[in-house]
């Protein structure tokens, strides 16, 4: 049977019971009073993030029969989401009263997030990831739509919701195609199994090809990569403006890590197929985030382009690493 190191995973156990004591207290707190479950909400971020640093220099280590890693690189991903939410909920605390939304379902929805994002972040096989995408993006849905009163607000969540369903539906068929062919969901296996000299007429299978094509669309729609960019706008404007920021930052944060670790360091060996992908989807999305800012006369939908070029410029230090 092999050790299970808890203490691996600290930051996601102590953010599981901050969770449940935020929808516990939520229930003993009068609607007038609906901000202390955000200051306990951000008291309890602040101790995840002590969790987090304390992981700096102890890895690389995997538990949970390697579904699970812990490095430097997750450590420091972690702890930028936790802080983006930690200041997601100081924003809110006042913004919710003032848009009369003054709900505790709130902080639990955005700490729900932050669960899947941390669990994403130190994902170490293909079951890991998919459960962390979805823990996050069903969260991120309702946050979305949170304004109930607001009709741009429910349309933006329902948009949302759709394409990230179909995205999370291509994203998986990626997978599965992607563990057909080599047998097994481990990071550290694939990467094995395709790296091996024998392998190399696999590589070049129109199968294996269509699972990387997969996966990459599936991770465009995620950093809002022209063409999969269409529901970024109407998000970004009819979404509560702290969850606005929230998504500019730390959604992009888990999708660049996970990125991170799937193509650079599980499918080298496939780089010259998905690089040549990703320089067509940083190219448009730099020109068509950029022009289409220009245009805008909601400032929220200017700072969701300016967001999508942005992830261009992430994208492209990510792909010149096999250029």
């Amino acid at each position: 049977i092999p050790e299970i190191l808890f203490s691996l995973a600290a930051p996601e156990i102590s953010l599981a019971i901050l969770i449940g004591i935020v929808l516990i207290f939520d229930l003993f707190v009068s609607l007038e009073k609906k901000s202390l479950v955000g200051s306990v909400s951000f008291i309890g971020i602040v101790v995840v993030l002590y969790f987090t640093l304390s992981q700096w220099d102890v890895g690389p280590k995997s538990t949970f029969s390697d579904f699970y890693i812990v490095d430097n690189f997750s450590v420091f991903l972690k702890s930028t989401i936790l802080v983006c939410a930690a200041l997601t909920v100081l924003m809110s605390i006042e913004y919710l009263k003032v848009e009369k939304i003054n709900f505790g379902e709130f902080y639990s929805m955005l700490l729900f997030s932050v669960f899947g994002m941390l669990v994403l972040v130190s994902a170490n096989d293909l079951m890991t990831l998919y459960l962390g995408i979805e823990t996050m993006s069903i969260s991120i849905y309702v946050l979305v739509a949170f304004m109930r009163n607001d009709a741009l607000s429910k349309e933006a969540g329902l948009k949302y919701f759709l394409m990230g369903a179909f995205a999370s539906g291509i994203l998986l068929y990626g997978i599965a195609l992607l563990y057909g062919y080599t047998g097994t969901t481990s990071f550290a296996a694939i990467a094995n199994v395709l790296s091996k000299p024998e392998m190399t007429s696999i590589v070049s299978q129109p199968v294996l090809i269509l699972s990387v094509i997969l996966l990459v669309g599936g991770f465009a729609f995620k950093m809002a990569l022209a063409p999969f960019h269409m529901w970024l706008p109407d998000a970004y404007t009819g979404a509560p403006t702290s969850v606005t920021g929230f998504m500019s930052v730390a959604v992009k944060a888990a999708a660049v890590a996970v990125m991170v670790r799937l193509f650079i360091i599980v499918l080298p060996s496939m780089s010259p197929r998905w690089s040549v992908l990703f320089w067509i989807l940083t190219a448009a999305t730099m020109i068509w985030g950029n022009v289409a800012a220009i245009a805008q006369k909601s400032l929220k939908r200017m700072l969701a382009y300016s967001s999508m070029s942005h992830a261009g410029y992430i994208l492209m230090g990510f792909v010149s690493c096999f250029s």
